[in-house]
């Protein structure tokens, strides 16, 4: 039996003895058929699995698996006589527990049951995915090298920029003797855009060298997590479902909105007392609410609230800097951003910096234009520079956070931002949302990428 064998063995079974104690203690009868249907919605929804994935997808498994243990048993309820309010502190218990076991038991047992991975390429994508398991250790993935590919014949014409940090870095020729040092049992391809002949050499240089090999696919607008791949008589045909929101995720998600835009008004009252203290204090007498024009959903006008973290007159000021310093033109008609912006105020750093400047946009979720997740709420001037991506994006309510926010925040360039929330209207779902808000949350409390 393998370490990762054992390490899930193991959280099954503590599961399952947390589960029955936790019933003995709300003093639920059927201890026995309720162990037997926990362990069954939790295979049905394949959580005691080998293969490496993200916490929030563990997180959806577990909250699907028991919410419909927790819905069969309510239905059951005539004949099983329980307690309801009992039923669901004891499902909200071993979700929790669930999580936390999880997490802990794959942080602990990482060391001994991660896989020992090589990454074929250095550019972006590897520097991405190498980030991505770093950070995200309950995927059990660690990279222990990445692979140069930019002097083996063939890929003369596919150059990448070295950008991968903190991970030894070997050229291609090396291979067979990195895969022996460190015993590699999985490899990822972060080439997605070499050619199939490319790709077909790599493959047959790794063929019964390593058990798991995994890529990264050349993909475009048209794939998205709904698309599904089949066997068409020896041909591999892929199956694009282009992603509609349905009635009933819209009214969750609405009901979502109005919960949390009345939390957010009600931190407006005490937070804008505060903000206009330090403001009058600095000398700055001017309102400190902003609104602006932007474009909403179908491509209609909103008028968004922020609070003011520039001198008042920003936008003509903008423009004589432009006229004035040829980079700092070339650099905001690039990223639509200033990294070092002169006009933002003594106060401005602190709001931008902790992103408490978007906080009266919570109005704008209350009125209905804009929702607390979505893509940016973009400037109107910047609908050229938007191209393809603009009939995605304005398929949804702009957002007070969103993909890119999550996901690096003000580090990612213009063209980043929209192409992560072009992939948040294609792959839209509740849980994606919820995702997203927890990552914010957390990109804002260590402050990383903060604008």
């Amino acid at each position: 039996m393998t370490n990762k064998k054992k390490m899930l063995l193991s959280i099954i079974l503590l599961e399952g003895f947390v589960y029955g104690g936790l019933m003995y203690l709300f003093h639920i009868d059927f201890a026995k058929h309720y162990i037997v249907l926990y362990y069954i919605f939790q295979f049905i929804f394949s959580r005691y699995r080998e293969d490496n994935h993200l916490i929030w997808e563990e997180m959806k498994m577990i909250i699907q698996a028991n919410g419909m243990l927790f819905l069969v048993q309510v239905l059951f309820n005539d004949v099983l006589q329980q307690n309801i309010f009992d039923l669901a502190t004891l499902t909200a218990l071993i979700i929790v527990f669930d999580i936390i076991l999880n997490r802990t038991m794959r942080v602990i047992f990482r060391k001994y049951v991660a896989d020992r991975v090589l990454v074929i390429g250095i550019g972006k994508h590897a520097n991405d995915f190498v980030k991505i398991t770093r950070e995200n250790r309950f995927a059990m993935m660690n990279v222990l090298a990445c692979v140069d590919i930019n002097h083996v014949e063939g890929f003369e014409n596919y150059h990448q920029a070295c950008r991968v940090e903190d991970v030894e870095v070997v050229d291609y020729k090396l291979l067979d003797e990195v895969i022996e040092k460190y015993r590699i049992n999985s490899v990822m391809l972060a080439i997605p855009d070499s050619s199939k002949s490319q790709m077909q050499r790599i493959i047959m240089d790794l063929f019964d060298k390593v058990p798991i090999v995994k890529y990264m696919p050349r993909v475009n607008g048209m794939m998205t997590f709904d698309s599904t791949i089949a066997d068409f008589d020896g041909k591999l045909v892929v199956t694009s479902s282009q992603t509609k929101t349905h009635v009933i995720g819209k009214i969750i998600k609405r009901i979502i909105d109005i919960i949390g835009g009345i939390l957010g008004v009600l931190s407006l009252i005490p937070l804008s007392v505060i903000i206009k203290v330090i403001s009058l204090k600095n000398g700055d007498h001017a309102s400190i609410f902003f609104t602006q024009d932007r474009i909403g959903k179908d491509g209609k006008k909103i008028r968004i609230y922020k609070y003011r973290s520039m001198i008042p007159n920003a936008e003509a000021e903008l423009e004589r800097l432009m006229k004035e310093n040829e980079d700092i033109r070339i650099e905001y008609l690039t990223n639509k951003k200033l990294v070092n912006d002169p006009r933002i105020t003594k106060i401005g750093h602190f709001i931008r910096r902790t992103s408490i400047d978007e906080f009266p946009q919570f109005i704008n979720v209350l009125m209905g234009n804009m929702s607390l997740v979505g893509p940016r709420p973009y400037l109107f001037r910047e609908k050229e520079d938007m191209s393809i991506y603009y009939k995605s994006v304005i398929k949804c309510k702009p957002g007070i956070t969103g993909m890119w926010q999550a996901h690096g925040r003000s580090d990612l360039s213009f063209k980043e931002r929209l192409v992560l929330d072009d992939y948040y209207y294609r792959n839209w779902n509740v849980w994606l949302d919820l995702t997203i808000v927890y990552k914010t949350v957390k990109s804002v409390i260590f402050k990383k990428g903060a604008m």
